[in-house]
């Protein structure tokens, strides 16, 4: 079955069930989607302000929105494809030892089983710069919002690493392994550096309106 067109309920009994999948790698994709939806939500009120269009720059956010929707769409696709793709390498692991069969089979399992969480994490951290943008120039009052997104996002970007490496360490193809590994350690300082800073800009509006609310009770006290 496709999870994409079934209920959310649907997906969220068989994740907490003892099926084998969905697992932690349909799960990233599915918190990863969410976080660019977030992200998308925000860039549409960002086309809609009036006479400046997106900080003055109305292509710039048409151009953010369609690379937001096509990430989207893509980790739409990866929330089943990692169904998929664990129950073949489930099956290939429950091949007989010595059938001469597994070990080819094996490899080729194991490497996508690694790529569907690879690109989990590589199209959420394509999604970030999107966050750090938004965070800097957006709408302050949807800030808590994009700040939520990036948690997402950093959640999701988590998941999926850990799920391409428990995969990338039982492949025999080394040099495919530690490219893949390497770009995962690249893309993991990335992520964090946006992530943090658009936790350090969210905070400073929370501040600056609990400031600013503390102003108004006490104006409203004389």
């Amino acid at each position: 079955m496709k999870y994409l067109d079934a209920p959310l309920k649907k997906y969220l009994a068989d994740l907490g069930s003892a099926l084998p999948a969905p697992g932690g790698g349909s799960a990233a994709a599915l918190t990863a989607t969410v976080g660019v939806s977030l992200l998308l939500m925000a860039a549409c009120y960002q086309q809609k302000k009036s006479v400046t269009g997106c900080v003055g720059e109305a292509a710039s956010c048409r151009l953010m929105l369609k690379k937001l929707a096509h990430i989207r769409n893509r980790l739409e696709r990866l929330i089943d494809l990692d169904v998929l793709v664990y129950m073949r390498l489930d099956a290939v692991i429950k091949m007989p030892r010595d059938d001469v069969r597994r070990r080819a089979r094996l490899e080729k399992a194991l490497k996508e089983a690694a790529e569907i969480p690879f690109m989990t994490a590589d199209l959420s951290a394509q999604a970030a710069p999107y966050g750090l943008y938004l965070g800097r120039h957006g709408n302050k009052n949807l800030m808590t919002d994009v700040g939520s997104a990036m948690a997402l996002l950093m959640s999701a970007f988590t998941a999926a690493r850990f799920n391409a490496v428990i995969n990338l360490v039982r492949i025999k193809d080394r040099p495919y392994a530690r490219k893949k590994l390497a770009r995962l350690t690249e893309m993991t300082m990335t992520i964090q550096r946006m992530t943090e800073k658009v936790f350090a800009i969210t905070g400073d509006v929370i501040e600056t309106k609990r400031t600013r609310g503390e102003e108004d009770a006490r104006g409203r006290k004389r």
